[in-house]
């Protein structure tokens, strides 16, 4: 319906209405239809990317957003913060540890340091995984010595 309305009303082709659509279709579950209209952006910048990127995290769907940071990266549009804080979101949701850990190193390699999301997303994912010692050297190694994660989801 709210698709219908904006392509008869025209709006369609503007940026927030086009990325809205993605974002409406995967918190609907609906991540086809999501898919769908990222695909029919042509020109896709790290807003675009981001959002489909963060739609097929939180729908369970790891190893196509993981794909999609391999595409956009292709593509010539690298990960920002947002970028990371989605794919690090993923991991830990989906037990990638290993690939968790590979994320959170490379973030430097985009000129990016780790923040307070990205460790705790780590922290989560590790704490999950019962890698309790581990989680805590890395909430050390970034956010200071006796440093605590209250709450990560």
């Amino acid at each position: 319906m709210v698709h219908c309305c904006s392509f008869h009303s025209g709006f369609h082709t503007t940026a927030n209405v086009r990325n809205g659509l993605v974002n409406m279709y995967a918190k609907c579950g609906d991540i086809e239809g999501s898919s769908k209209a990222f695909d029919d952006i042509l020109v896709k910048d790290i807003f675009y990317w981001n959002t489909i990127l963060l739609a097929y995290g939180m729908n369970g769907w790891a190893s196509k957003a993981l794909q999609v940071e391999e595409e956009m990266v292709a593509s010539g549009v690298y990960p920002d913060k947002v970028s990371f804080t989605g794919l690090l979101m993923t991991c830990s949701h989906s037990g990638l540890i290993d690939k968790g850990r590979a994320l959170l190193k490379s973030m430097s390699d985009y000129g990016l340091s780790p923040d307070v999301d990205h460790v705790t997303c780590v922290v989560d994912m590790l704490g999950r995984a019962g890698y309790l010692k581990e989680a805590r050297e890395v909430a050390n190694l970034y956010l200071g010595k006796d440093s605590i994660t209250i709450s990560s989801d």
